[in-house]
């Protein structure tokens, strides 16, 4: 063996090492920008502000001194804002930081839609970095906004339904006065620094659930503040004699928002309606370095699942932007789309060729002395604004009625199972139910859909490219007005059979079963309790493969929910047709 005993081979092999330690040092202690302020990286919509003509608009939100205090020592070196409307209506916008919202600009940036200097404005988001970081001393409120000066149209600003804030500022007009707004806007600020904490976690939102079988869980919302990925958390569940510590592995990189359900110990003890205390109290085996947000309560529910009725055509343009609104909730990863049944009538606006009589006959929920619209939309059959039907005019929008409605404890426990005949020409479908205590009126009725998804339109006006694909259409019902429940004490069980037609794929039948009030005279009287889904299943195996294609057949184009062609799939539910011609969906990961 050679070696070599050079001074200077010894010199650069120390170097070497010097450097190679260096850089894992540098790697372990890489900081991350966390993103802070009210509306946790939602976007938001297109909101009734604006202002006319050749002229500039402002907005600002006020980041609560309180909010800042954990992240004192540290900088705000960025600024996340969501733009007005259509870009190409604003020639620039400065994005600015404030003490206060008249005083001057601390920090600032600018974007335009040239292609110059300053970074070129993108639709939604944008990420600026200010020409000085701001320090944070938490002891000062700061003021973040932006002016956008726009041409000669109008431009809406992007604000966010789902959240309550009231240190949201707009001034719309050169000359205009600050007005205090109910929805916050879409900004952020992105701080970071020597002394962010390691190990953060925020507790967002916490509940109980009971599934059917009696299974309790709590389910958690999490957001990952600190510099660290978090593989576990420890939290402690008291209240009403009941005291556990669980540890649970989770998965959660740095400045990302999780959803984890998990299952607790010695369940039979809790009951519904119990609302225990939860505390994290350990991220990763170690202290949270601002434990101020580690708590939250937990209120034991069943699991609601709320009937949302699309009315949609094929004639209505705007119903392609309807539907893809409804799956980005679904899809959504606050976990939304395990509590929504969706169902489509083709009515509203017009007819189409998969219109029945069952979906005109529910034009009768709007309301309206015969008027009638689309896209529009249901949710439990709940009055909103006079009228259970109303426009869906945002995403945001839907996850609020959505979460309004499972946040109350359900009052009715349900289950349903679908299977088809051996010669696969007839679909059985059972419901069981429980009721928990009294609800709605005395004329109580099940209603089962059946419906089915990825059904190629026949030429759907709106629709951004062809082919087009509609997801939920309702194929059949059992009755229209549904069937009385026939109770046995508080329990009930109800069997019926739907004819299958044969151009139907089976693969994508699905059964939604609603159990709730009914009103003949009354519209506004006739809401859903809850609702159970179930595949149809076939009567040999008792499942249907969804997934597995044979080798033979491979993907040959991919689309989104709403037919737009895409050129390789995304993240999350993608409409994939295969070389043998059916067309499913399938969740990209």
């Amino acid at each position: 063996m050679n070696t070599c005993f050079c001074i200077k081979c010894q010199s650069m092999k120390k170097l070497s090492i010097s450097l190679l330690l260096l850089w894992v040092s540098c790697t372990c202690m890489m900081a991350h920008t966390i993103s802070v302020g009210y509306v946790n990286k939602k976007q938001g919509s297109l909101s009734e502000l604006f202002v006319k003509g050749k002229t500039s608009g402002s907005v600002a939100t006020c980041i609560d001194a309180s909010m800042l205090a954990q992240y004192t020592g540290n900088e705000v070196r960025t600024v996340r804002v969501a733009l007005p409307s259509d870009k190409k209506l604003v020639d620039s916008v400065v994005v600015w930081v404030r003490a206060s919202i008249d005083g001057p600009n601390v920090s600032a940036a600018k974007l335009t839609r040239f292609q110059d200097e300053y970074p070129t404005m993108q639709q939604g988001w944008n990420e600026v970095t200010l020409d000085k970081p701001y320090a944070i001393a938490g002891s000062q409120p700061l003021y973040v906004g932006y002016t956008y000066y726009q041409r000669t149209k109008v431009c809406y600003i992007q604000t966010v339904e789902t959240v309550d804030n009231q240190d949201t500022y707009v001034k719309l007009g050169a000359a205009a006065e600050w007005t205090q707004q109910q929805h916050p806007l879409a900004i952020e600020i992105g701080i970071d620094g020597s002394s962010m904490p390691q190990q953060d976690v925020w507790l967002m939102k916490s509940r109980g659930l009971i599934e059917g079988d009696g299974t309790r869980q709590v389910v958690l919302n999490l957001y990952n503040h600190g510099q660290q990925p978090i593989r576990n958390i420890t939290f402690n569940l008291t209240g009403n004699q009941y005291d556990k510590r669980v540890t649970q592995a989770v998965d959660l990189a740095v400045d990302e928002m999780g959803r984890f359900t998990v299952a607790i110990p010695d369940a039979n003890s809790v009951n519904t309606g119990d609302e225990l205390n939860l505390v994290i109290t350990q991220v990763n085996g170690e202290t949270d370095g601002h434990a101020a947000d580690n708590q939250g309560n937990c209120l034991f529910n069943y699991r609601r699942i709320v009937l949302i009725e699309e009315f949609t055509t094929e004639q209505c343009p705007n119903c392609p932007d309807g539907a893809e609104k409804l799956h980005e909730v679904i899809n959504s990863d606050e976990g939304w789309g395990e509590h929504i049944a969706a169902v489509c009538h083709h009515s509203g606006y017009h007819t189409d060729d998969f219109t029945t009589a069952a979906d005109l006959s529910y034009e009768w929920f709007y309301n309206a002395d015969g008027g009638t619209f689309a896209p529009a939309m249901m949710f439990n059959r709940i009055p909103i604004d006079g009228a259970p039907t109303v426009f869906p005019s945002s995403s945001e929008m839907i996850a609020t009625c959505v979460n309004n409605i499972i946040e109350e404890e359900s009052a009715l426990v349900i289950s349903t199972k679908a299977v088809a005949s051996e010669n696969g020409k007839t679909a059985t479908v059972t419901v069981k139910g429980q009721r928990i205590k009294p609800f709605g009126n005395t004329d109580q009725r099940i209603t089962v859909f059946l419906t089915e998804d990825n059904v190629q339109a026949k030429g759907q006006a709106g629709a951004p490219t062809a082919p087009y694909y509609h997801q939920h259409l309702m194929r059949a019902v059992n009755a229209t007005w549904g069937e009385p429940v026939d109770w046995e004490d508080d329990d009930f069980s109800y069997t019926c059979t739907f004819t299958l037609d044969e151009s139907w794929k089976k693969k994508d039948l699905t059964v939604v079963a609603s159990v709730g009030s009914y009103d003949s005279s009354d519209p506004c009287n006739c809401q859903v309790e809850n609702s159970a889904v179930a595949k149809l299943t076939s009567s040999t195996t008792g499942i249907v493969d969804n997934t597995c294609q044979p080798s033979s057949v491979i993907p040959s184009a991919y689309y989104t929910i709403s037919g737009t062609q895409l050129a390789t799939p995304m993240h999350g539910i993608n409409v994939v047709r295969y070389s043998d011609g059916t067309v499913r969906n399938v969740l990209m990961k």
